[in-house]
């Protein structure tokens, strides 16, 4: 049986899930369901296959729209385009969408296009959640298995393999696209009353971080372990401070590849590495959405200490990941007799002693000598 229903009709239209009222909730998405989506995505299945998205390479205005460099667009039947929160479709001629913009592969959709233009369709009809469309053995329980802190800037694709890289197909992980009412999301506009928006605001900042604390294990995807994506936006740094707060295990995942590249750097000069990922600042994010970051920057100027103390936590997150990264690796080259086995002991036991955790590094490295 297919992950995603065949048909809306599955779903009557008066049908509302017990959770539609509200605007998120926390039940999960099983790894087999976010691989069935991947490979329909690059097999151009029934999801996507008539979705056709051009990405502007350069600011430009057409019919009056402005465009920054990046901006995706989706070409309709009837030739015109539609602009992700943009009321009005957008006419661009032929030469200016050869001269300004580039059509964009399904392999490079963010998981944003991910959530506009396949989650968001299929859930509008009956402002539902998305896991209302899937088989119930491809939905957890509320707080079950992963939650997964990633920036919608990265590619879908890229992220799915890597989840999958880390868990197993019937392991459930939280992604906010699909465990997020959508339809409820776009229609969060100051038309509502105030009350309203109070109440879906504090569910999504401050009950947000009681749910990930909630939750079996906390990840967070860098798309690049010397340059991530996350650590630049504020939904990310605002998760990211929420499991400091939770005084839990955060483990970052990132493709193979990157994660082999983050050796061979260990290997070098781990204080590169320091430099990359320990260079936190919050206040510098950024957010598309204004209102969502001054209420985020909002809540963190309330906190004592502020940005500083945000930064703080969040970089000791960081720090305590890197160290227990550079054991892993130490065990993993001892497992595999690899030939760096003592230059990469040596590394890591500079990182511990870098951060002041001298017993554990005596620790691990007569540990892993033994």
């Amino acid at each position: 049986m297919k992950t995603i229903r065949k048909s809306l009709s599955r779903l009557s239209s008066s049908k509302k899930s017990k959770d539609a009222d509200g605007i998120i909730h926390y039940k999960g998405v099983s790894v087999r369901a976010l691989k069935e989506i991947r490979d329909d995505l690059l097999k151009q299945g029934p999801r996507t296959k008539s979705v056709v998205l051009f990405v502007s390479t350069e600011e430009t205005v057409a019919d009056g729209v402005q465009f920054r460099e990046g901006d995706t667009v989706m070409r309709l039947t009837d030739g015109t385009f539609k602009k992700p929160r943009c009321k009005q479709l957008v006419r661009i001629s032929a030469d200016q969408l050869s001269e300004c913009f580039v059509k964009k592969e399904k392999r490079q959709w963010t998981t944003e296009d991910i959530a506009e233009f396949v989650v968001l369709p299929a859930s509008l009809p009956t402002t539902c959640f998305y896991t209302d469309l899937l088989d119930r053995k491809d939905v957890g329980r509320p707080y079950q298995g992963s939650f997964v802190s990633q920036a919608r800037r990265c590619a879908f694709v890229g992220l799915v393999n890597t989840i999958a890289e880390n868990a197993d197909d019937d392991h459930f992980v939280w992604l906010d696209i699909f465990s997020a009412n959508q339809p409820l999301l776009t229609d969060m506009d100051e038309s509502l009353p105030k009350d309203e928006m109070k109440r879906r605001y504090d569910c999504l900042t401050y009950g947000l971080h009681d749910a990930i604390d909630k939750f079996d294990n906390r990840f967070i995807y860098f798309d690049s372990w010397y340059s991530p994506v996350p650590l630049k936006r504020t939904w990310c740094v605002w998760e990211l401070y929420g499991c400091a707060r939770s005084k839990k295990q955060l483990q970052i995942i990132f493709a193979r590849a990157e994660h082999d590249d983050f050796v061979d750097v260990l290997l070098k000069d781990p204080d590169e590495i320091t430099k990359k990922l320990c260079d936190i600042k919050t206040e510098k994010s950024e957010c598309f959405n204004t209102q969502d970051k001054n209420m985020i920057f909002t809540a963190i100027e309330s906190l004592e200490g502020g940005f500083v103390t945000v930064n703080a936590m969040i970089l000791t997150q960081i720090r305590d990941w890197l160290a227990e990264t550079a054991m892993t690796t130490v065990d993993l080259f001892r497992r595999t007799e690899n030939t760096k086995l003592s230059l990469i002991l040596h590394q890591a036991g500079y990182l511990y002693e870098k951060q002041g955790k001298y017993e554990e590094m005596h620790f691990n490295c007569t540990k892993n000598v033994a």
